[in-house]
Parts: structure tokens; C-alpha cells; sequence
């Protein structure tokens, strides 16, 4: 079965600033993902302080409240592509 991404999820790195087994565990993840050639994606992401060391373990995808929480698609186009798509 060929994989091309590993998703984490939100409850492997709630804790994962204080707790050096968390930390670990998303490094031994990082390291399979690319041994075995896949990407990886961490969900779940509310801080900045997750987000800085998950981005320094080496992870390709950090998603999580952290960069927003859910809005409907509308909303968010208003929000982010307005201007942007030579309008």
C-alpha cells in the first residue's frame, strides 16, 4: 500500500513543549517519513511555541487553530484572496 503522507494527530503533541517523549515520538516520525519518502503532516497546532519546535523537528505540515479556526469558504476568500487573483 504506497503511502505518500503520514498525519499526526492533534493529541501526540498537545503536551509536546513540556514533554520530551512527545517530542521524540514526532522525531522518530520525521525520520521514518523520510526514510520512506513521504511527507508529513502535524494537526492540531494552537500555539506558536508547538508550531516553532514542530517546524524545527523537521515536519512538512503543520495544520491547527493556531493559523485560524474554521470560517466558511466565502469568508475566507473575502479574508485572503481578495486583491490576489487580478480581480
Amino acid at each position: 500500500l504506497p503511502l505518500d503522507i503520514i498525519k499526526v494527530d492533534k493529541t501526540f503533541i498537545d503536551d509536546i513543549v513540556e514533554d520530551d517523549y512527545a517530542q521524540a515520538f514526532i522525531k522518530l516520525i520525521v525520520d521514518l517519513s523520510k526514510t520512506i519518502g513521504t511527507k508529513i503532516v502535524v494537526e492540531g497546532v494552537e500555539h506558536k511555541e508547538q508550531f516553532e519546535l514542530l517546524k524545527s523537528l523537521g515536519v512538512d505540515y503543520i495544520q491547527g487553530y493556531y493559523f485560524g479556526k474554521p470560517v466558511p469558504a466565502n469568508i475566507f476568500e473575502e479574508k485572503n484572496l481578495e486583491g490576489r487573483l487580478g480581480e
